[in-house]
């Protein structure tokens, strides 16, 4: 049997494990059950005190970003069809594994 230790005020996770564990005050232990969630497909609620499937991340594309860059629409728009697709197939390989960033991470690759 697998149990979570959590604040009792907050519902905060503080600890999971396969025994029964002490607690202190303020603490609670709640029964998981037999099996321990997977963490990578789950998360803990604190409001709800209990385990739900993470969201899955909403990805974005840096070369859209560009798309609201007005320096890069200026220079874009000059551009014929094939230099366009030259400059985006360019940038994609340069960009590499770092082409999609999630929507909470912040457009600039470097600060």
């Amino acid at each position: 049997m697998w149990y979570a230790i959590i604040e009792s005020t907050t519902g905060r996770l503080l600890s999971l494990g396969d025994s029964l564990p002490d607690t202190r005050p303020g603490q609670d232990i709640l029964p998981l059950g037999e099996t321990l969630p997977d963490m990578g497909q789950m998360m803990w609620e604190e409001l709800g005190r209990r385990f739900i499937a993470r969201p899955v991340p909403v990805l974005v594309d840096r070369l859209d970003d560009l798309n609201a860059d007005p320096d890069y629409m200026t220079a874009w728009n000059r551009l014929t069809a094939a230099q366009r697709v030259a400059l985006r197939t360019a940038l994609a390989r340069m960009l590499g594994d770092y082409r999609m960033r999630r929507d909470d991470e912040p457009v600039p690759l470097f600060r």
